[in-house]
């Protein structure tokens, strides 16, 4: 929580240490490893997905007053597309103890629609 309040309270410094080079390295190799969760742990990685999503929505409305209404509506709506993508992702290896929650709330898992 402390990287996001220096961003929230900084953003100019946030801005100008993220724009160093090595950052572009720090992303390749989270992406990388954030593909292998996803090929290997999809409810993992689906839920990291829906976290990041619900966190996006909340930074969204959190804007200043002066931010223009498509921007805060894009961010919105971009969190809500990471979440739907997470779920996806979650829903294909549901663990079996979450199975019986993950149905009433967003239906079979399978996607059989058996019972």
């Amino acid at each position: 929580m402390h990287l996001v309040a220096y961003v929230v309270n900084y953003p100019e410094a946030a801005s100008k240490k993220l724009s160093e080079p090595v950052f572009v390295m720090i992303g390749v190799i989270l992406a990388m490893a954030m593909y292998l969760i996803r090929k290997h742990k999809p409810f993992v990685y689906g839920m990291s997905e829906v976290t990041i999503g619900i966190a996006a929505v909340f930074l969204a409305t959190r804007s200043p007053i002066s931010a223009d209404v498509l921007t805060k509506l894009l961010g919105i709506l971009g969190g809500v597309y990471i979440m739907i993508r997470g779920f996806d992702n979650a829903s294909k290896q549901v663990p079996p103890k979450f199975v019986p929650y993950w149905k009433v709330l967003l239906g079979d898992p399978s996607g059989t629609g058996l019972p």
